[in-house]
């Protein structure tokens, strides 16, 4: 029931991953791989738009939903593992790893964490996630995530990190150079 609240909510904000065509060409644009292109012809993912990032999901009950404007990315692939890197203007970040090359329109799984930017639903605070899926679209990627954990304060060990319920789906777009 969790899962499907989450995906009505996902679906009614726009935020949802690649493949899905909604069918509304609203505002000038036109669907595109689950994105729009604006007047312009640029791609956009999924609520989100250039150099901006959007976050939503629950976590523990407590909806969460955070939208903002990128510091910066890193895209590595290639590497052991391929990453993204996302510092969010004003505090928080997104870190995504993967195994293999992703191309444009692929998925992937991933693993990473997120750190929540400040003033909202667990602000400040670093999700881990265990597993998650990305869609590669162009300069932006869309994305869900899951298994989620906060680390917890070690005295002695072993230290397992604090299993935290919930789901985040969101999506980071940059300008390429």
């Amino acid at each position: 029931m969790r899962f499907a609240s989450l995906l009505i909510a996902l679906l009614g904000t726009g935020c949802y991953g690649a493949g899905v065509d909604d069918g509304d060409e609203g505002s000038g644009g036109s669907t595109s791989r689950g994105g729009t292109t604006g007047s312009g012809g640029s791609f956009h993912a999924p609520g989100c738009g250039e150099e901006r990032f959007s976050l939503l999901g629950t976590v523990n009950g407590q909806a969460l939903e955070y939208s903002g404007d990128l510091n910066g990315h890193a895209w590595i692939q290639g590497g052991d593992p391929s990453t993204l890197d996302t510092p969010f203007a004003g505090g928080g970040s997104f870190h995504a790893e993967w195994p293999d090359v992703v191309a444009d329109g692929q998925i992937t799984t991933i693993i990473g964490w997120v750190a929540l930017p400040p003033g909202g639903t667990r602000a400040g605070e670093t999700l881990n996630f265990a597993s998650g899926t990305m869609t590669k679209l162009d300069a932006a990627v869309t994305f869900e995530l899951g298994s989620l954990s906060v680390d917890v304060v070690c005295v002695s060990e072993p230290c397992p990190d604090e299993v935290v319920e919930g789901a985040i789906a969101g999506c980071v777009e940059w300008t390429d150079l």
